[in-house]
């Protein structure tokens, strides 16, 4: 990536492309509709620490989504947990090996929601969002990218 700067201010210029990492947050919001956006990377799958953020309690949890940019490396029939922080397989979404290991797979995950994140359920109290792996672990941090959407109502 190459930097301009400028005399005036310190202004500076970024050109290409910019590796945020562990990115999480509201993306985008309409009215009422909310997108939760976490970007997934094989590091952080690593070591399963996410920035601190909530989902308000009374969201009601719509659909949710993976688009798997480059494929991650992970352990025979690894599960990883996103949710509600120390309940993520019983409050949250669950992402299998085989989704991940798809590099360009896009993957409607409505329909694996669960517990308070169960499409069309109320969260119960502002839960802080949490990472953990059910089953397996990850083989390879340097490899893998992956953006998780979880689509949500709250007024």
């Amino acid at each position: 990536m190459s930097k301009e700067l400028s005399s005036i201010r310190g202004v500076s210029t970024r050109y290409g492309e910019y590796e945020s990492g562990r990115a999480i947050g509201t993306l985008k919001t309409e009215g009422a509709t909310h997108q939760l956006v976490l970007d997934l990377t094989g590091e952080l799958l690593g070591d399963l620490i996410l920035q601190p953020q909530h989902m308000p309690d009374g969201a009601s949890v719509k659909k949710a989504y993976l688009f798997v940019d480059e494929a991650f490396d992970l352990a025979a029939l690894s599960v990883v947990e996103v949710g509600e922080d120390g309940a993520e397989a019983t409050n949250g979404v669950s992402l299998l090996e085989a989704d991940l290991e798809t590099a360009g797979a896009y993957v409607d995950l409505t329909s694996q929601l669960a517990g308070t994140w169960a499409a069309g359920a109320l969260t119960a109290g502002s839960d802080e969002i949490g990472i953990a792996f059910s089953a397996g672990s990850v083989a390879d941090t340097s490899v893998g990218k992956a953006k998780l959407v979880v689509e949500y109502e709250y007024l």
